[in-house]
């Protein structure tokens, strides 16, 4: 169902699925794992302001709030690359992105990029790391509780990574706060039938193999704070990501430490060569770098962690 009431300058819409998958349809790869996302139910509000704000006198240009239940995705780093393979072959995927190029070289007069707000919030949310595509062995990670929200501040501002340190020139910052309670990990096996306790995915089910990799249920906190203003400088990192993963004990057998290194081997490191672009070979002259800007930043903090093997 889809609901939208169009203004003079805004724009309200509001949307609600009572279930979504995605499938992974490669005869190869998706066999054994052919769902890769699914959720029971997702809620949407969209409001977006359609005249522009060069002065920020609004509180945001565009709100999103994005409610979802029971959300599980498995990721393959061979189905993200194949999804982007695909839309790599259209012509209309690369005017947008000369378009975002393009945008990017706009004058200071034209303000900073687009302050989307957020409000996410997601019960439940699963994510299954299979060794391989071609493996039933799978790390299951129960996120528990997934909530996201953010805020527009100018660099400086207390809260902020950089607050107290006097920069160049203030830019706007969208600061995103994740976080994540009781988060558990536990190694599992993908099977054809049913079992007490298993987890369905469609036309599979993935069943608790052992007990869970964690002494006690532990939470992670992220703030992600993105310049909105990079068109106009780079007084602070164009992104930043600061994080504290705090109360984890975990004890590895060796079973499960053969599923970890499989799954940095087999998934996450597993060669794709066969999807990457193919590079041309026309050579470009180096330019010469006139201005150099910190990029990204990401610092993680650990407390109270510890890892038994």
């Amino acid at each position: 169902r889809v609901v939208t009431q169009a203004g003079s300058d805004v724009t309200d819409t509001e949307a609600s699925v009572g279930s979504f998958s995605l499938l992974d349809l490669t005869p190869v790869h998706g066999q054994l794992y052919r769902e890769k996302f699914l959720t029971a139910g997702l809620n949407l509000i969209m409001k977006k302001y359609n005249s522009p704000d060069v002065y920020l006198t609004r509180e945001y240009d565009m709100y999103l709030r994005l409610d979802m239940t029971s959300v599980q995705y498995v990721h393959t780093k061979r189905f993200i690359a194949e999804l982007q393979a695909f839309f790599r072959q259209f012509s209309q995927l690369q005017r947008i992105l000369d378009s975002i190029r393009s945008a990017r070289q706009v004058s200071e007069l034209q303000g900073p990029g687009t302050r989307l707000k957020l409000e996410v919030n997601t019960a439940s949310p699963v994510i299954l790391l299979p060794m391989s595509s071609q493996s039933n062995e799978v790390l299951v990670a129960d996120l528990g509780k997934l909530c996201v929200n953010n805020r527009f501040v100018m660099s400086g501002t207390h809260g902020t990574n950089n607050s107290g340190q006097e920069t160049a020139k203030e830019v706007l910052l969208d600061v995103m706060q994740v976080q994540l309670d009781n988060m558990d990990i536990l190694s599992g096996q993908r099977v054809t039938q049913p079992q007490p306790g298993s987890l369905c995915l469609g036309s599979y089910w993935v069943t608790r193999r052992d007990g869970s990799l964690l002494h006690d249920k532990c939470q992670l906190q992220l703030v992600v704070e993105r310049n909105l203003m990079t068109h106009i400088a780079h007084p602070v990192p164009d992104m930043r990501i600061q994080g504290t993963l705090s109360a984890l004990a975990a004890t590895v057998d060796l079973d499960q430490y053969k599923l970890i290194k499989g799954l940095l081997s087999f998934n996450i490191g597993e060669c794709i060569d066969d999807l990457l672009p193919l590079e041309t070979d026309t050579v470009q002259e180096e330019e010469k770098v006139s201005n150099v800007w910190l990029w990204n930043s990401i610092h993680l903090e650990l407390v109270d962690v510890s890892v038994c093997l």
